[in-house]
């Protein structure tokens, strides 16, 4: 399964997730900026998403997380 799919199940579940940020490289006022070691971050941009993370998440709710991740994620 594709990163955005399980964006789509995810967040149909009320678990509320967002692709990764945009690179820094590809923002406007950073373009014409050097960039060092990011030969890698385009495959993280396409691959890696934003999972639930706030200070007031219960440890139900991250196990939860985890084992809907895990059933759905493959």
């Amino acid at each position: 399964m594709d990163r955005d799919e399980l964006l789509r199940r995810l967040n149909n579940e009320n678990i509320q997730t967002r692709p990764l940020w945009g690179l820094i490289h590809k923002q406007k006022s950073y373009l014409k900026n050097q960039g060092y070691k990011i030969e890698k971050s385009l495959f993280y941009e396409k691959n890696l998403i934003n999972v639930p993370c706030s200070s007031n998440l219960e440890e139900e709710d991250i196990v939860e997380i985890i084992e809907f991740i895990i059933r759905n994620g493959s």
